[in-house]
């Protein structure tokens, strides 16, 4: 309380004197801003309107040149000389003074190049003589057409002595000169007696003045408006010649509230105006000599925002002036108020020490004899009896405090190496925290799911058992367990077993719950695989006992025949052929289940490696198959031009039976079994194609698998269901692949290669020894 009553004191004392001192600081930084500002505008202003009145002087002056060549020129005395020459019909005197005036215009024109076309023309509009450029020579020109109807030339002949017309820019120049656009300076030219005769014309290309317009600064843009707001020039040649193009485009429609006062002034600036207020607009008419009945304004544009950082920078400046001196202001308040709360800051520092129990027993405060001293006294005493009582508490405090951080401890140990994922969840069903077991299992940070429903983490047929749970264990606070499915972060689902228990509060009410989750998706894996592992024996062992049981019981039954009868030789011969083909059908199946074997237990499965030619293996197991099987054609295609391959006889032999038996088999109406081969990079690639029953798209996915019969309610047809993995083994053993296309229905055709002689020689598995290419021999062991 101390500490707190000294602190008020000192701030107030602080407060007010950084006031006392602040506030004229304030307002003079202020004044100074507002001053300086509006300063800084006003130069801005200033200095752009000097150079835009420079400019505009500029082309004043250029402008004002050109009048007076015309005026001079339109002064001669030839041009009325000649025309009385030729009023007379002095044929020679006219041609003589004409040649004069040619030469004079021609040396006049090649003097400046400043216009496009200098001529005398007649008072009718017709051209005496004329002087332009083609093709960047000068030569002489006379157009046959009369310009007596153009206006400028009307109001031209209506001027009296030392009056020069100025015609306004437009595109009307263009259709009449196929030149750029231009405007015409135009003086009359009188007799002796005072009568018009003719006028000197000059053609002055509008670039002639333009180029004189520089934008010196970055954004800097620069216009030329005629008094009815035509752009004249600029940046954009789509704004320009608005009026004559008919584009509806125009200064005043672009800036309705600055254009009338910008186009009425004969000079001036605008800083914020409400069209552009981020822009210094900066304007003045030209001056232009001559009679006219149009103004051009100067116009030009430039961005605030250079204006607006010598603003900012002042500003800054000053800124940091006032609070220099505030930090002066500080520093003075903060040492005049520490001599006065000195006192009282040792009581506080005394109060400190006693409530972090390291109080001396000493106060640093000077004797006195007036209330402070009083205090003192007073305090001592109670500090040495709360020093005593403090020593105590905290004795037991340290006991208590030993014992729950044990308890914290061991609770933590628990949750963080629980291998199920620990959350506490609040009444309203939100999810308050979790243990390091959630994350691994759902795929969340804390701070992802902190605050979130918990069925957050269940898919949408799941959320309402849930929700039924957690009701329920929220009313009757009864320990609840169910089997539910939960979804982690990245969509995935697994099977989850789900216990909810009550958490007490003080008052013994529920605070909240507490959701263990034991992850039991493997265990319904392996359920469902064992459940699927049982259908697949059962049905294995059905086949199998069914396989094994038609060969023996042809093998017994005509066994018994040969014992029990008397035969002839020939039907002996066919019993014991009969009696033959089952034995060797019954040594297929178990050769099959032996391979099987083999690589369910990973032994090894020889293979004895040479140089094979496909055809030859095609036609061994196709030629005793075309006689077992009347209804059925097999056709060997192809596998005479592919080259030889390296494999072992007796398995790609076996490969060649399974799919040729399969396909007999499985096309019970008969029809044509191809067998086909062709080169690709690398491999030769067989094929076997037939008409059969053909195969659905999940037959498909499980067609290579152990034990699995596409057709296995069609139980005419024998097999157990390895064949194909047994083909799938072989072929990649070789360094080769197999698969299948099918078409319900339809057939199915078999495809697998077998790598060719010249790729890289095999390797074994069990060693680095490469196979001698040049003898393609041997036996490779593949475990």
């Amino acid at each position: 309380m101390l500490k707190t009553i000294k602190l008020r004191l000192q701030t107030k004392l602080t407060i007010a004197f950084v006031l006392v001192l602040l506030i004229p600081t304030a307002i003079i930084a202020i004044y100074s801003i507002h001053n300086t500002t509006n300063l800084l505008i006003a130069d801005e202003q200033a200095a752009h309107l000097a150079d835009t009145q420079l400019e505009t002087d500029q082309i004043s002056e250029f402008m004002g040149g050109a009048r007076s060549d015309v005026l001079f020129l339109s002064r001669l005395d030839i041009l009325p000389a000649y025309l009385k020459a030729v009023e007379v019909h002095d044929t020679t005197k006219a041609k003589i003074l004409l040649d004069d005036l040619h030469s004079l215009l021609l040396t006049y024109y090649q003097n400046t190049s400043n216009y496009s076309k200098l001529g005398f023309v007649s008072s009718s509009g017709l051209d005496i003589v004329g002087i332009t450029s083609q093709n960047g020579a000068v030569v002489s020109t006379t157009d046959p057409g009369s310009i007596a109807d153009m206006e400028y030339f009307q109001q031209t002949l209506k001027l009296s002595p030392g009056n020069v017309l100025l015609s306004d820019v437009s595109l009307e120049s263009v259709q009449i000169s196929n030149v750029q656009p231009i405007l015409y300076i135009a003086a009359p030219v009188f007799d002796q007696t005072g009568q018009v005769v003719g006028a000197i014309v000059a053609d002055m290309p509008a670039q002639s003045f333009l180029r004189l317009i520089v934008d010196d600064e970055p954004g800097e843009t620069t216009y030329i408006i005629d008094s009815d707001g035509t752009y004249l020039s600029g940046p954009n040649s789509g704004q320009l010649y608005g009026r004559d193009l008919q584009t509806g485009i125009s200064f005043l429609k672009d800036y309705p509230h600055d254009a009338p006062g910008i186009l009425a002034a004969s000079q001036g600036s605008l800083f914020g105006s409400p069209d552009q207020p981020n822009t210094l607009q900066t304007f003045a008419q030209i001056p232009l000599p001559g009679d006219q009945s149009f103004q051009w304004t100067l116009y030009n544009t430039q961005p605030t925002t250079e204006v607006l950082n010598k603003v900012i920078e002042a500003r800054s400046v000053i800124v940091l002036l006032a609070l220099v001196a505030l930090i002066f202001a500080v520093i003075v308040s903060v040492l005049i108020t520490r001599s006065i709360v000195h006192p009282i800051r040792q009581l506080s520092i005394a109060a400190t020490e006693i409530r972090e129990q390291r109080w001396r027993g000493k106060l640093l405060i000077p004797a006195s004899r007036d209330e402070i001293g009083d205090l003192t006294l007073t305090f001592s005493s109670m500090a040495n009896e709360i020093q005593l009582s403090a020593r105590e508490l905290e004795q037991r405090v340290v006991q208590r405090t030993r014992e729950l951080q044990q308890a914290k401890e061991h609770v933590e140990a628990i949750l963080n190496n629980s291998s199920d994922a620990i959350i506490e969840v609040g009444l309203d069903s939100t999810i308050g925290q979790v243990n390091p077991a959630f994350g691994e299992m759902f795929g969340f940070e804390a701070d992802e799911i902190v605050g979130k429903a918990l069925w957050t983490l269940s898919p949408a047929d799941a959320i309402d058992p849930l929700r039924e749970a957690l009701r329920v264990v929220n009313y009757d606070s009864q320990p609840r367990r169910l089997e539910i499915v939960m979804a982690r972060q990245d969509g995935t689902q697994i099977d989850a077993e789900m216990a909810l228990s009550v958490i007490g509060g003080p008052d013994r009410k529920p605070s909240s719950l507490v959701c263990l989750i034991h992850d039991i998706t493997s265990r319904k894996r392996i359920e469902a695989d064992l459940q699927k592992l049982n259908v697949l024996k059962s049905e294995f062992l059905s086949t199998a006992a069914h396989e094994l049981r038609t060969p023996l019981t042809t093998i017994r039954g005509f066994s018994e025949l040969l014992l029990t009868r008397e035969l002839d030789a020939v039907r002996q011969k066919h019993h014991i052929h009969l009696i033959n083909e089952q034995a060797v059908r019954l040594g297929q199946i178990i050769d099959d289940l032996l391979d099987i074997s083999r690589l369910e237990s990973k032994r090894a499965l020889a293979l004895t490696l040479k140089p094979l030619s496909l055809i030859d293996v095609a036609e061994s197991v196709s030629l005793p198959l075309r006689e077992a099987a009347a209804k059925h054609r097999i056709d060997l295609e192809g596998l005479q031009t592919c080259p030889s391959v390296i494999g072992d006889n007796f398995r790609l032999t076996q490969v060649f039976n399974n799919l040729l038996s399969n396909a007999i088999k499985y096309s019970p109406e008969g029809g044509a079994i191809t067998v086909s081969g062709q080169v690709i990079p690398g491999y030769v690639q067989v094929s076997i194609q037939d008409e059969g029953l053909g195969l659905t798209p999940e037959q498909l996915s499980h067609l290579f698998e152990q034990f699995y019969r596409a057709h296995a309610s069609h139980t005419d047809i024998p097999g157990t269901g390895l064949g194909l993995t047994i083909c799938k083994v072989i072929v990649e053993l070789h360094g080769g692949q197999i698969w299948v296309e099918s078409q319900l229905g339809v057939g199915s055709t078999f495809h697998f290669t077998l790598p060719l002689i010249e790729v890289e020689p095999l390797r074994t598995e069990r060693s680095s020894d490469i196979v001698n290419p040049e003898v393609y021999a041997g036996v490779l062991l593949i475990s």
